[in-house]
């Protein structure tokens, strides 16, 4: 049995689980038809799902997001912090 959470991550992934024993489905996860399952996980974690009425009807490939860098930090603040001087100071 493969569960997949309906709303992907921020990176466009889904968190999945599977199990060989029957589970609860978590609200906001959907149990992937059997039929589904091995086109699924050819897929996962970047799958577009196709959902009607709170079930997975069809699964397709997303386009893999990568996650965006950092930010760069403010110089003169990091340059302040790695001196261990702080505002307070």
């Amino acid at each position: 049995m493969l569960i997949i959470e309906l709303a992907p991550l921020e990176n466009g992934g889904h968190n999945n689980q599977w199990s060989d024993s029957p589970m609860l489905v978590p609200s906001g996860w959907a149990v992937v038809p059997e039929g589904l399952e091995e086109e699924a996980k050819g897929y996962l974690p970047y799958i577009v799902l196709t959902v009607e009425g709170g079930q997975i009807t069809g699964v397709a490939q997303s386009a893999i997001t990568p996650p965006l860098p950092p930010p760069p930090p403010n110089t003169h603040e990091f340059l302040l912090g790695f001196m261990g001087v702080t505002d307070d100071d």
